[in-house]
Parts: C-alpha cells; sequence; structure tokens
C-alpha cells in the first residue's frame, strides 16, 4: 500500500497483520481524494483542514490527506497490531506534528479536536463485521449521529464512510445532507455533509436529505 498523491506521493506504508482491516485500493483512494479535492476548490490536492480518522488501520486516509494537503490528522485506532503499524508509518513520513494517534475504541470516543479549528472532514472506515451485528450497527449509527451534532466537527464538514456495496448504509443521520454515494465492486463510500442549523448538539430527530 502507498500513498498515491501529494508531497509523499508512491511512498510505502506499512500495514498491520490482522485479518480485521482492509487496505483500500490505490485506484479508489484516488476516485475519493479527486473528488475531495474538486468539493473543496483544490483539485489535486486539499485545503489546510483539520481531520480526524476513525478506525484508522495503518493510517492510509489520514496519511493520504496530510500529503495532499491537509493542516492535522487526528488518528484513533485500538488495534495493538493496526497502532504499531500507524506509528511506524507516522515516523517514516516525519508527520508527528501534525498528526495526534489516539489508541481508543472509536465507538465510545469523547469527540475532542486537539488543534483550533474543529474538524472539517471525518472518515469513518470500520471493520466490516460491525455492519453485519445489530448491536454493533446501532453503536455505530449513534457514533455518525454524535459526530454531527459535535461542537468540535464544524458545520459543512464531511463525513466519508466506507462499507460493503450489499450494506444499505446506516439509519438517517441528524443534520447532514447525503450528497454523493460512490460504488467500487465489493464497497461503497457515502458521503455526508454537516448541517447543524439551529438545532446543533440537540436531541431533536432530524433526518438526512437525499441528494
Amino acid at each position: 500500500m502507498r500513498i498515491v498523491g501529494g508531497k509523499w506521493r508512491s511512498r510505502s506504508l506499512q500495514t498491520p497483520r490482522t485479518g480485521y482491516t482492509r487496505p483500500i485500493l490505490d485506484r479508489v483512494k484516488t476516485s475519493v481524494f479527486d473528488r475531495l479535492g474538486a468539493r473543496l476548490a483544490v483539485p489535486g490536492s486539499l485545503p489546510p483542514i483539520n481531520v480526524l480518522d476513525l478506525f484508522a488501520g495503518s493510517g492510509a486516509l489520514g496519511l493520504e490527506a496530510l500529503s495532499r494537503g491537509a493542516r492535522h490528522c487526528c488518528f484513533v485506532e485500538r488495534s495493538r497490531a493496526a497502532l504499531q503499524a500507524l506509528q511506524a508509518n507516522i515516523t517514516a513520513l516525519s508527520c508527528g506534528r501534525i498528526s495526534s494517534v489516539l489508541s481508543a475504541d472509536a465507538m465510545r470516543l469523547d469527540i475532542r479536536c486537539p488543534w483550533d479549528g474543529g474538524y472539517d472532514l471525518c472518515f469513518l472506515d470500520p471493520p466490516y463485521r460491525y455492519l453485519r451485528d445489530d448491536t454493533a450497527r446501532r453503536q455505530l449509527e449513534a457514533l455518525l449521529n454524535r459526530l454531527a451534532d459535535s461542537p468540535q466537527v464544524n458545520d459543512s464538514a464531511l463525513i466519508l464512510f466506507r462499507c460493503p456495496s450489499d450494506v444499505d448504509s446506516v439509519a438517517a443521520i441528524r443534520h447532514t445532507a447525503l450528497v454523493d454515494r460512490q460504488t467500487y465492486g465489493r464497497m461503497t463510500v457515502w458521503w455526508w455533509q454537516v448541517t447543524h442549523g439551529p438545532h446543533r448538539g440537540s436531541d431533536s430527530d432530524g433526518q438526512t436529505d437525499s441528494a
């Protein structure tokens, strides 16, 4: 696995020796980040934004964002093997100053941004088993709603969620609009944009708009 764009283009990344991570294909990363750059008005790159990479694994998504111009990235991962690979990748790219690593369960995360400005982009790439288990799926839906409600996540921030293509996403996320959906074979990337509006942080029942 490697970085596919930006200042670290073609740099190799270590991957954890564990059965639950699923390295994202180069062509998928290229497509996702090309769309991100176009949407954020910096084709081929990213503006200086703060990124949250949940279920980070080796850090492939967050490190790609940093390579393309993101200001900071907070990586959240609990697997020891994945954390070792992630730390090795951060060290190899000399990006510890602009990275924060939390050894934590993303499902129970107390959402905090260690830098000024809050998060502008959130990646969620959970193990597929979470989408097959009813209890884990409800926890994941709760996490998505906490992200959308959190004052640590900026209005208009993007939430990108990767899941199997045979899974019809998750229940409606409060205070978001569905703005894109890309399918690549057996995986789909769902894109939501946060629209806090007047109910930010409330428990009211918001609805997800379709695009």
